[in-house]
């Protein structure tokens, strides 16, 4: 799982604004869907819930939600100095 986020992350760079945070949406939905079922399954100690458990303690998961934050703020970044420009330029 950890390499999984890490490829999700290293691919979000490569990638253009929408198809990044589309790719790392898809992921922490699955991540949550795998975390969910494990405590539907086997409760608080369920392989899944631990795994998250260790994700989440390792900075993974937090990792995970500033590359998406980080591709939304630059995205917005690069509206709003064409939208300046443009109001700059009339």
């Amino acid at each position: 799982m950890m390499s999984k986020i890490d490829n999700a992350i290293e691919d979000s760079k490569s990638d253009n604004y929408e198809k990044a945070v589309k790719h790392i949406d898809s992921f922490k939905e699955k991540l949550k869907k795998y975390r969910s079922s494990g405590l539907e399954k086997d409760g608080e100690l369920s392989y899944e819930n631990l795994v998250f458990k260790f994700l989440r303690r390792s900075g993974h998961i937090e990792k995970l939600f500033n590359t998406a934050n980080k591709e939304i703020d630059k995205e917005l970044s690069v509206e709003r100095t064409i939208q300046e420009y443009s109001n700059n330029s009339h």
